[in-house]
C-alpha cells in the first residue's frame, strides 16, 4: 500500500508557474486589504496601538501555525517507518485529515443552512485582532458551536445519517478506493463548497451594505420629515436589482408625498379657517345694524389707548352719547324708522369724526367715541359738529338731538372704569338739564352718578315724558292749543338767561314753565273750560292746581322745581295764592313763570277773547310791575321782546331755535 504522504501531492497543474503567479498576486491583494483594515484606527485607538496588537496576534498565529506544521511534519516522517509506529502515524494522519474534512463539511453546511451574514458585517478585524489575546480558542468554540447547533437542529433520522452513515460511508470509500483518493475527493469537494461559501459571503456582504446605505438614506429623510420638511425623498439608486428594497423606497416616498399633500391640504384648510375666524371676530366686534364697533370692542380699544397714553403721557378723551327721546321715535314711527335713525346717526359719526377716532354703538340708543390725543375742549367742538349733522337724521328728516358727556384721561380719571363712569354721568347730567347738548365733566357741576341714581334718572325721564303729555292734554282742554305750556317754558328760560343765570338754571326754568299747570288735570274739565266769571267756590277749586302741579313734579324727582311750581301764582305784593307770599319770599323761578305765563296768555287767542297786541301786552306787564309782577323780571322780558328774542305765542328756546323736542 503506498504511503499517505506520497499520494497527497498537489497535481502538476496547480504547481505550474501561471497558477503560482496568480495565487501569489491574490495573496498579496488579500494581505494588503487585511493590513489596511487592521491599521485603520478604531474606537479612539491610534494606528501604532493597533499595529502593536496586530503584530502580537500575528506572532501567536505564526507560532500556532509552526506548531501545527511540526506536528503534521513529525507524523509524516514517522509514517515512512515500516514498523508499528509508522502504521500508527499513518493512521493518525488519516484520522486527522478525515476528522478535519468531516468537521469542515459540517461547518460549511451550517453556514449554507443558516448563514450568519450579520457576523460578516459585525466582525471588524481591527477590533478582533487588536485584542490582547489571540482568539483561536474563540474560533474553535465558534466552529464547534455551529457544528453542534447543526446536529441538534436536525431530525433524528437526519442526525443518525450525519453522525453514523456519513462517517461509515467515508470509511467504506477509503476501503474501496483508498485513503488518499477518498481524502482528495473530500477535500476537493470542500474546496468547491468553500469557494461557493466565499462567493455567497461576499454577495451577502454587498446586500447588507446596500441595505444599510438605503436605510441610512431613509433615516435621514425621515429626520427631515420629522423636522417639518416634507419635500424629502429617497433615491432609487442600487434598488433596481432588489425588488423588496425598491418597493420599500417607493412606499416610503409615497408616504412622504401623501404627508406633503395632507400638509398642503391642512395649510389650505388652516388658511380658510383663519380667514373665517378673522371674519367672525370682525363680525363679533361690530354692531350688525349700524356697522359701528360694539361695546366689547370699545372697552378693549379704550384699554389699549389708555395703556398707550400712560406710556407716552398723552391725553385721551371719550364721549358717551344718548339719543334724546328715542323711545318716542319707536313708539310714534315704529322700530323700522327707529333703526333708520340709528343708521343715520352712525353715518353722521363716520362723516364727522377723524379717521383715527373710534365710534361705537354701546347698546340701544347709546353710542361712544374715543378721541385719541384730544383735549376735552376739542372733543366738545366735534360733538357740536355732530349735532349739526344730525339736523336731518331724525324721523322723516326732522332734527335728532342727543345728550352727550365727555371725560378725559388723565385729567378727570386715570382708571378706565372711572373714566367711563364720569363720561356717562356727564351724559346723564346733560339729559337732566334740557338734553340736546354735551357736558364736559366738571366735579363742581356734575356729580358722579351711581347706577341706582341712573335708574332713578331714567324713571324720572319717563315720568317727565308722561307729564309733558299730560300738560299737552291740559292745554288742549283749556282751549289754548297744545303749545301754551311749551311757550311758557321757552319764555321762562330766556328770561333766566337775560337775568344772567347759566344754562343749567335756564333749563330748570324751562321745565318749571313746561309743568306749571300740569295739576289742572285734577280739576273738573267744565271748570277749566268755563269762559265766564268764576264764582268764589269755583275760584277756590282753581287755586288748588298749583299744589297739585307741585305734587306731580315732586313725584317726578324735581324737588326744587316743584317749589317754584307751587308758588307760580304768588303776586309780588302778596295778593296771590296759595300762600300769599310777597317780594323776595317768592322763589325767583315762580316770579319768572308768572310773568312768562301772563305774556303768553295775553298774546294768545282764548275762547272768550282775542289776543292782545304786543304793545298792549307790554303795557299791561309794565303796569303790573311791583304789584303783580317782579319789576326786574318784567324789565328782562320787555327787553327780550324789544330785541325780538321773545315773540307772541312763543319764542326761542334756550340754546337752540327749537325746544319742541326737549323734555
Amino acid at each position: 500500500m503506498p504511503t499517505f504522504a506520497a499520494q497527497a501531492q498537489l497535481p502538476d497543474l496547480l504547481l505550474s508557474s501561471p497558477v503560482r503567479i496568480v495565487a501569489g498576486l491574490a495573496a498579496g491583494v488579500v494581505l494588503a486589504f487585511v493590513l489596511a483594515r487592521l491599521l485603520r484606527p478604531r474606537g479612539g485607538a491610534s494606528a501604532s496601538v493597533v499595529a502593536v496588537a496586530m503584530a502580537a496576534n500575528l506572532l501567536r498565529i505564526g507560532l500556532f501555525s509552526v506548531a501545527t506544521f511540526l506536528v503534521v511534519h513529525g507524523l509524516w516522517l514517522l509514517e515512512h517507518r515500516v514498523d508499528l509506529i509508522g502504521t500508527l502515524a499513518s493512521s493518525v494522519l488519516a484520522i486527522l485529515f478525515s476528522a478535519s474534512a468531516y468537521i469542515a463539511g459540517l461547518f460549511i453546511a451550517r453556514q449554507f443552512l443558516a448563514p450568519p451574514w450579520w457576523r460578516l458585517n459585525a466582525w471588524d478585524p481591527a477590533v478582533e485582532f487588536g485584542r490582547d489575546s489571540f482568539g483561536i480558542t474563540d474560533a474553535v468554540r465558534w466552529i464547534l458551536d455551529d457544528v453542534r447547533e447543526l446536529v441538534l437542529g436536525l431530525r433524528l433520522v437526519d442526525r443518525i445519517v450525519v453522525l453514523g452513515a456519513i462517517p461509515l460511508a467515508g470509511l467504506a470509500s477509503m476501503q474501496v478506493f483508498g485513503v488518499t483518493q477518498t481524502l482528495v475527493v473530500a477535500h476537493a469537494t470542500l474546496l468547491v463548497l468553500y469557494v461557493a461559501l466565499v462567493v455567497a459571503l461576499f454577495s451577502a456582504n454587498r446586500i447588507p451594505r446596500v441595505l444599510l446605505t438605503r436605510l441610512q438614506d431613509l433615516r435621514q429623510v425621515a429626520r427631515r420629515i420629522a423636522s417639518g420638511d416634507l419635500s424629502g425623498r429617497v433615491g432609487y439608486l442600487d434598488t433596481a436589482e432588489y425588488e423588496e428594497l425598491g418597493e420599500l423606497v417607493a412606499d416610503f416616498n409615497s408616504m412622504a408625498r401623501a404627508l406633503q399633500s395632507r400638509e398642503q391640504e391642512n395649510a389650505a384648510l388652516t388658511h380658510q379657517l383663519n380667514q373665517a375666524l378673522q371674519f367672525e371676530q370682525e363680525r363679533a366686534s361690530r354692531d350688525p345694524l349700524t356697522q359701528l364697533r360694539n361695546h366689547r370692542y370699545f372697552q378693549e380699544a379704550l384699554a389699549a389707548e389708555l395703556y398707550r397714553c400712560s406710556r407716552t403721557g398723552e391725553m385721551t378723551t371719550i364721549a358717551i352719547i344718548d339719543l334724546d327721546d328715542f323711545k318716542a321715535v319707536n313708539d310714534t314711527y315704529g322700530h323700522q324708522e327707529g333703526d333708520a335713525v340709528l343708521i343715520r346717526t352712525a353715518q353722521a359719526f363716520t362723516q364727522t369724526l377723524r379717521p383715527y377716532d373710534l365710534p361705537a354703538r354701546l347698546g340701544g340708543e347709546e353710542f361712544g367715541v374715543i378721541f385719541p390725543s384730544t383735549s376735552p375742549e376739542e372733543a366738545k367742538v366735534v360733538m357740536d359738529r355732530i349735532m349739526q349733522v344730525l339736523a336731518t337724521a331724525g324721523p322723516e328728516a326732522t332734527v335728532q338731538t342727543f345728550s352727550g358727556g365727555i371725560a378725559t384721561f388723565p385729567i378727570h380719571a386715570r382708571e378706565q372704569s372711572m373714566l367711563y363712569q364720569l363720561a356717562d354721568s356727564s351724559a346723564y347730567a346733560a339729559k337732566m338739564n334740557g338734553k340736546k347738548h354735551t357736558v364736559v365733566f366738571d366735579p363742581g357741576k356734575v356729580s358722579n352718578v351711581a347706577e341706582d341714581d341712573r335708574v332713578n334718572t331714567r324713571e324720572r325721564d319717563s315720568q317727565l315724558k308722561a307729564a309733558k303729555m299730560l300738560v299737552q292734554t291740559v292745554d288742549t282742554i283749556e282751549g289754548m292749543g297744545s303749545e301754551h305750556s311749551e311757550n311758557v317754558g321757552r319764555i321762562s328760560a330766556r328770561i333766566a338767561e337775560e337775568l344772567g343765570y347759566d344754562d343749567t338754571y335756564s333749563r330748570q326754568m324751562y321745565l318749571c314753565g313746561l309743568l306749571h299747570d300740569v295739576g289742572k288735570l285734577g280739576l273738573e274739565q267744565s271748570l277749566i273750560q268755563k269762559a265766564g266769571q268764576l264764582t268764589p267756590a269755583e275760584f277756590e277749586q282753581i287755586k288748588r292746581h298749583p299744589d297739585l302741579s307741585a305734587q306731580i313734579v315732586m313725584n317726578a324727582g324735581l324737588g326744587e322745581i316743584a317749589g317754584w311750581v307751587r308758588h307760580h301764582h304768588e303776586h309780588f305784593d302778596g295778593s296771590g295764592y296759595p300762600h300769599g307770599l310777597a317780594g323776595p319770599d317768592i322763589p325767583l323761578g315762580s316770579r319768572i313763570v308768572l310773568a312768562a305765563e301772563a305774556f303768553d296768555v295775553m298774546t294768545s287767542d282764548r275762547p272768550y277773547r282775542q289776543a292782545m297786541s304786543l304793545f298792549d301786552a307790554m303795557q299791561e306787564l309794565t303796569r303790573g310791575a311791583g304789584t303783580r309782577f317782579d319789576p326786574d323780571v318784567v324789565a328782562a322780558l320787555v327787553n327780550l321782546v324789544r330785541l325780538g328774542e321773545v315773540k307772541p305765542a312763543g319764542g326761542t328756546a334756550p340754546g337752540s331755535s327749537d325746544r319742541r323736542r326737549a323734555a
